[in-house]
């Protein structure tokens, strides 16, 4: 269910990331989860899937980076989910190099936002893996 300034977003879509950007306008954002998935691209989507995964993503932190920085405790969490069996993985090649790219857009994204004092941080298969004991955490790290 969504909260009641929750945003639904075709993360595929730049016109959908924009227009969600535009929507939201000049209210602040405690947090943004990006739980972008296009799973098991066929040949012909492998585009859409790094669009959805990786580029989708990046773009809606960018224009909502106003957002967060308003907020005291701003914080970006990007889903991640790593299926590594060996079948899966020779099978669905785009996905999962989608998802390894995304895991090196977040700890691109905690380099830089961190000096704004927004945390980034990912969460695989629900399990909360932050950077609380790195420097990518910057000095609004939870105790």
């Amino acid at each position: 269910m969504l909260g009641e300034n929750a945003l639904e977003i075709d993360l595929a879509g730049v016109e959908s990331i924009v227009g969600a950007s535009m929507a939201w306008g000049d209210k602040k954002s405690d947090i943004l989860i990006n739980n972008a998935e296009n799973e098991y691209p066929m040949a012909g989507e492998r585009t859409e899937a790094f669009n959805a995964n990786t580029l989708g993503p990046l773009l809606l932190t960018k224009y909502l980076l106003h957002a967060l920085q308003k907020s005291t405790a701003g914080q970006v969490i990007n889903i991640i989910d790593r299926i590594s069996d060996e079948e899966s993985l020779a099978k669905h090649v785009a996905y999962h190099a989608s998802k390894a790219a995304m895991e090196s857009v977040t700890l691109s994204m905690a380099a830089m936002h961190n000096s704004k004092d927004i945390r980034t941080e990912w969460d695989d298969n629900s399990r909360l893996m932050d950077w609380r004991g790195m420097d990518l955490t910057g000095p609004r790290r939870p105790e």
